[in-house]
């Protein structure tokens, strides 16, 4: 009698246990990112948020079916403004970044270089699958930062948010 009332009281316990780890989703897990700066700059509303933008922002990138991972934020400052670099993996196992920013931009064009005005402005690299973005802040508050891909083979995209 003992003996079935322990397997019973077992089996409830691993029962519990089961469910609780199969009802966490992977996205729940991915919540624990802080999608705010310390200087109050959200770039998204949630980690599903983001990754939706990471897809549509990676310009083809991305394959429409491919899942995109966030894997690290770092956030960086240069006086009032904030830059959140964030790395993430595609279901393929491809990695790479995307830097969100309130800059104010500077982005050659064809007619020279063109300010962007504040906002929330986002820099990738696209061509090749080992294409990421160098971020390269001065020491200066007032000085510029200095964005490169890391691929000769990539193209630099600046687009707003």
């Amino acid at each position: 009698m003992k003996t079935k009332f322990f397997h019973t009281k077992v089996s409830l316990i691993a029962l519990v246990v089961f469910f609780l780890f199969s009802s966490c989703k992977e996205d729940d897990v991915n919540e624990s990112f802080d999608l705010t700066s310390s200087k109050n700059y959200t770039i998204a509303k949630s980690t599903s948020d983001l990754q939706s933008k990471i897809k549509n922002f990676t310009n083809g990138k991305t394959s429409n079916d491919e899942d995109v991972s966030v894997t690290k934020i770092n956030y960086s400052y240069l006086g009032d403004h904030t830059f959140a670099t964030v790395e993430y993996t595609t279901s393929n196992g491809n990695k790479s970044n995307i830097i969100f920013t309130n800059y104010d931009l500077t982005h050659e064009t064809e007619i020279g270089a063109k300010l962007l005005p504040a906002g929330g402005w986002h820099v990738t690299c696209t061509g090749s699958q080992c294409c990421r973005v160098h971020m390269t802040l001065p020491g200066d508050p007032k000085g510029s930062p200095s964005f490169e891909c890391t691929c000769t083979d990539c193209t630099m995209n600046v687009v707003r948010d």
